[in-house]
């Protein structure tokens, strides 16, 4: 699946897409909440996957390309929750045909 162009009826996967706010807590500090912004159906395709060593641990980094279609408070999006899977926006793209966008996301797991 091409980022420039996508098919008719290639937007087969239930996502929830999530922003991020911080709050104040009562003892003081902020936490961070998930707000969520909305459900999707999108096309996910793994673009990379490496291993990696953060912290002494071995982790797998993968990339994904998430093609959605337009909506609001597209800049704000920060999660996609996709089949029990957490994958983190690190890139937002808005494709010129048909008003779709493509989300570069990334999901670490210890192996």
């Amino acid at each position: 699946m091409s980022a420039a162009k996508p098919k008719i009826g290639a937007l087969r996967e239930r996502v929830t897409l999530e922003a991020e706010h911080t709050q104040e807590k009562l003892g003081g500090g902020y936490s961070r909440a998930g707000e969520m912004l909305g459900l999707a159906w999108a096309a996910i395709t793994t673009k990379n996957s490496e291993v990696i060593v953060k912290g002494g641990q071995r982790r797998r980094r993968q990339t994904f390309e998430v093609i959605i279609r337009k909506r609001e408070r597209l800049e704000d999006i920060r999660r996609v929750l996709w089949l029990g899977r957490t994958l983190t926006v690190v890139g937002v793209m808005t494709l010129p045909s048909r008003g779709y966008a493509a989300l570069t996301c990334e999901e670490e797991t210890a192996i």
